[in-house]
Parts: C-alpha cells; structure tokens; sequence
C-alpha cells in the first residue's frame, strides 16, 4: 500500500510540468491560427488556479500576447511588469514586452532592453560570435526579429540589414520570416540593390504561400482530430521543406489515426529513403503497396532500393509491373523503363532488353541502353 501510495504522488508530481509544456504549446498554437481569445479565457482560469503558472515565464509571455491581440495591450503589460520568475525564463517576459513596446512604438525602450549597446555592423560582415554580443537574448529567434524591426522602422537600414538576416538564416520556417524577407527586400530597394531585393521578395513570397498551407492544414487537424489526411498534408508540407524530423512526427500521428492509409506509408517510405535509413523505407514502400498496389510512385521507388541493394529479381518484378501498367505512358517513369531495360541487358537477357529499350525510346527517352 505504501509502495501504491509513493507511485501516485510521483505521477502527481510529476504531471504538472508535462502539462504545462502542452497548455504551452497549444497557446501558441492558437495565437499561430488566429484565435488569441481561447488563450485568454484558459489562461484566465489558470492563473487563478495553478501558482505555479503565475512563475512560467513562457505562459506569462503568450499569455500577454493574447490579451494584446484582443485589445488589452495595457492589461498585458501590467501582467509582465509584475511578473517574478526565474532567470531561466526572465527572457520570455522580456521579449513578450519589446513586442509590446513595438506596437507601442516605443522603439528606444525596445532597443534598450534587447540591445547591449554595441551596435551591429554589415560592412564587414559580423562574425556570429559578434552578433551574439549584441542582442541581449541571441538565442531567442525574437531578439533578432524585433530588433530588425525596429532599427528598419526608425530608418537605419545598415543597421537593420544584419539583424534580420541571421533571423531568416537561423529561424528560416519561423511564422514571422516572410514579413522578414519582405523587410530585407525593402531595405535591398532602398540602396538600389535590385537583384537582391527581387530575391528576398521571392523568398518571403514562397514562404508565406508556405505558410498558408500549413496553417490550413492546423486548422483542419484541430477541428478534426480523428481525421489522418490534415496530418499527412502536414508531413508533406515539412517533408517539401527538407525538415524530415517534423514531417516524421506528423506522418507518425497520421499512421496512428489511419494504420491503413496507403497513401501515408507511401510518404514514410520516402521520409525514410531521404535519410538513409533504406531497409525501413523498402518496409514502408512494401506495406503502402500491399495497401493498394495502384501507387506506382511507390512501385518505383521500391525498385530503385531492390536495384540499390543488388536485388534485381524484385526490381525487375516491380519495374515489369509498373511499366506494363495503366501509367506506362506517364512521363514521370520513363526512367523505369530504361532502368528495366538495364537490368535486363545486365541479366544477360539482350532481346528482352531490346524491346523494353525500344518502347523507352518511343515514348521519348534519350539516353543510350
């Protein structure tokens, strides 16, 4: 009974840091999608029930962004000056006020207290252990962001410059990176630099079409949170960004909501395949296919591993099929069928190889056998 006794208030005492963590990140997530007052109606009640909330200092700074997008920037402000945490999370609260005087535009108070007075120079380029000496919280993709900001908005565009390039270099996927593109692009404008304001107008643009796909996707994920599909358009968007640990942890959630998802595990296996990892991507590739043996994408894809790992009695089996189906015509596995015809000059078959060559070159194909 003691034993019993001791287990529950260790998971007592350990549930309320967990359960901070993901109060925290759904905050965020709401104020990302736009819905600041679902924030401030919960943390409300937190904070008059849980102390410890009152010492989070991470709660405390969404907390005041909510309040100050739903038009209490004064009750956000009170609520940070007040504020007693720890040194650890002193950074948060200092942050969640700059973002507060830039709306205030109270840029000397902002440069103040993120700033430790040196001043930041482009010409010549500042090492990274330079810049960090500068911003008082480096750290903090924030720092950099409203730092920049506030320098381009009192029209010091050198000293800007520096500022919000280390943030789209470092924070590149970050939700305020397209306006920092577009920044960059005015102040490349502003010095007549015409190509690399072009450039960096392309970047926040591609971003920022990024962007709204991926919050529409959220959005469909939380108002249904059973449905798969919003999941593996997530893990897409992260995997078409080359950030494979975000989009594994999504397609993961989509194969947990839908174990039968072809589609899903057609993805895994090529989440796999681009980090190496081939034995479980041909898994993946394997599962997807015994799902629905349409996925020609993943048909070939799993042919090229057989091929990869010298097992060519697979690869041919899979190229045979691929090429001899509905899709042989798609442009996009032309390459199966040169690759089917080397494999058979490779087995020593040439007049198989031949007719498959020929059909590669009718449809369009180039390259010699």
């Amino acid at each position: 009974m003691n034993l019993l006794l001791y287990l529950c208030a260790w998971l007592v005492l350990q549930t309320p840091a967990q359960t901070r963590a993901e109060v925290r990140e759904r905050w965020l997530e709401s104020i990302e999608l736009d819905m600041p007052s679902d924030v401030v109606r919960e943390a409300r009640e937190r904070m008059g029930k849980d102390a410890e909330f009152k010492q989070d200092g991470q709660a405390l700074a969404l907390y005041a962004r909510a309040l100050s997008a739903t038009g209490g920037e004064a009750l956000a402000f009170e609520l940070l000056d007040k504020a007693q945490v720890s040194k650890a999370e002193e950074p948060y609260v200092q942050l969640a006020l700059a973002r507060l005087e830039l709306l205030k535009d109270d840029l000397d108070g902002l440069l103040r207290r993120l700033s430790t007075g040196k001043q930041l120079s482009s010409n010549p380029p500042a090492s990274a252990a330079e810049q960090d000496a500068i911003v008082r919280y480096p750290q903090h993709a924030d720092s950099w962001w409203l730092l920049g900001k506030a320098q381009a908005r009192m029209g010091q565009a050198e000293r800007a410059a520096p500022y919000l390039q280390r943030f789209v270099q470092t924070w590149r996927m970050h939700p305020e990176a397209p306006a920092a593109w577009h920044q960059l692009s005015q102040l490349a404008l502003a010095r007549r630099d015409l190509e690399s304001a072009k450039k960096y107008r392309e970047q926040g643009q591609n971003l920022s079409t990024w962007h709204g796909y991926y919050k529409t996707r959220r959005l469909q994920a939380q108002r249904n949170p059973q449905d798969a599909l919003p999941r593996f358009g997530l893990a897409q968007l992260w995997s078409s960004v080359q950030e494979y640990a975000r989009a594994n942890q999504e397609i993961e959630r989509c194969l947990a909501l839908d174990a039968e998802f072809a589609r899903g595990w057609a993805l895994k296996g090529e989440l796999e395949r681009k980090q190496n990892r081939m034995d479980s991507a041909r898994a993946a590739y394997t599962r997807a296919l015994e799902l629905d043996g349409s996925l020609g994408d993943a048909r070939y894809n799993r042919a090229l591993l057989a091929l990869q790992a010298g097992l060519k009695e697979l690869a041919e089996q899979d190229l045979s099929t691929l090429v001899d189906g509905p899709e042989s015509s798609a442009e996009r596995y032309l390459g199966a069928h040169l690759s089917l015809a080397r494999l058979l000059e490779d087995l020593g078959r040439q007049a198989d190889a031949e007719v498959r060559f020929a059909r590669y070159r009718q449809l369009g194909g180039k390259d010699a056998l």
